[in-house]
């Protein structure tokens, strides 16, 4: 086990051990699952590659964001 600590900003540092084990990313998915943090690493290319593919559906971020604000309401 790992332990990572709050900071009075609210930050979590991602302990050196974790990231050695999974590779650095800068983009990460966070849900709440079953009173869990999950926190998944997502590839730089990846998020590249659903940013563009918004980009050509012609969606903004604002409506992604509402979108998802509201999926998680539900």
């Amino acid at each position: 086990m790992v332990l990572a600590k709050r900071s009075s900003d609210n930050q979590l540092t991602l302990p050196q051990a974790v990231v050695d084990l999974l590779g650095p990313a800068d983009v990460y998915d966070v849900i709440c699952e079953e009173g869990r943090i999950v926190i998944t690493p997502i590839s730089s290319s990846a998020a590249s590659a659903v940013r563009s593919r918004l980009e050509e559906q012609g969606l903004q971020e604002e409506v992604v964001v509402d979108a998802v604000s509201w999926a998680r309401q539900a």
